[in-house]
Formats: C-alpha cells, structure tokens, sequence
C-alpha cells in the first residue's frame, strides 16, 4: 500500500516491526540499486536486530534488487566495513544481491548507469554480510566482495540457489549450515 513505502531501505527497515515465527515481517524491495552508507568510520552499513524479518527482492532477479556499500578496512573504515550484519532469529534473504563493492565492480542487468565501480584495486577486509542467530533463510541470494564476503556465525542456516563470491577467506563460521 502506498503508506507504506520509503525513500530509503533504512527507514523502511526502521518501520517494520519485529516479526513472529508463524507471521514474519516481510520487507519488500523492488529493482534496483540500494546504497546504504555506512558510518564514517566504524560499524555496518545496516544492523538488523528484529527477529523474523524477511528482506524480499521483489523479481526471481537476484542480480536486479543489489543492497551495497563500498567500505573496506582502511577503505572508507577503520573496521571491516561490515555492509549487513544480522543478529537476529528468523532472519530470510530472498531474490537479492549483497555486495560489498569496496574491492569490485558490479554490472547491473541492463542498465549501465546503475553499475557499480569499486573504490580501490587494493584487495582489503570489505564484509558483505556478517550473520549470527538461528533460523537463517537464504535463497536466490548474490553475496559479493573478495576479501571476507560473508561471516557467518549463526546456529543454524539454511541455503538454496546461493552464490558466493570471494578470493580469499571469502567465507567462514556457522554451526549448522545446509
């Protein structure tokens, strides 16, 4: 409905309540490129803390509905330059890209003013998505970047139809993870 929706994936984020696991709190996001700029110098671009929110590419284009950033260690942060970092129970990803562009470019299906050009040529810690809790969904998901892309520290997660793309330490952690 149209009193729902938002300039910005952040304020759309901050309106949703927490969801249930029988009622999960569905964001929905059309095509296109979200930048979410990250602090100045430390933190995640997006912190999502509310349990059972589902963030839903709205088309089975992963590559057409891109959440970024383009921070990395001593790239545009004094950390990891952590894009999302989820610690919540119930947390889904569905139809979508996540990609830290610190180190690598990004061509947008069809429309080349939406591409993405990397910050800098050196390879550095630039975090796609960090993850802890329990009850993680991933399915038709993009997770890019090169060094660290993706730490996963959750309990139990779940992943179908999932890229992930790195060169090195470009993943790691997870208790239980299929």
């Amino acid at each position: 409905p149209a009193a729902k929706k938002f300039k910005t994936f952040q304020a759309a984020y901050e309106a949703a309540p927490a969801g249930t696991e029988p009622k999960p709190t569905v964001i929905g996001i059309m095509p296109n490129v979200y930048q979410l700029p990250g602090p100045a110098a430390r933190g995640p671009s997006l912190s999502i803390r509310k349990n059972y929110i589902t963030l839903l590419g709205l088309t089975n284009n992963r590559r057409a509905v891109v959440l970024a950033d383009n921070r990395g260690l001593m790239q545009g942060a004094e950390d990891d330059g952590y894009l999302i970092d989820v610690n919540a129970t119930g947390f889904t990803a569905k139809n979508l890209t996540i990609i830290n562009y610190c180190n690598t470019d990004y061509e947008y299906p069809g429309d080349p003013t939406r591409n993405l050009t990397k910050r800098s040529d050196v390879i550095t810690q630039a975090v796609a998505l960090q993850a802890a809790g329990d009850k993680h969904v991933y399915e038709n998901v993009a997770l890019l970047g090169r060094l660290d892309t993706m730490f996963l520290r959750t309990t139990r997660s779940y992943f179908k139809n999932v890229y992930i793309e790195g060169t090195d330490d470009w993943m790691g952690g997870g208790q239980l993870s299929v």
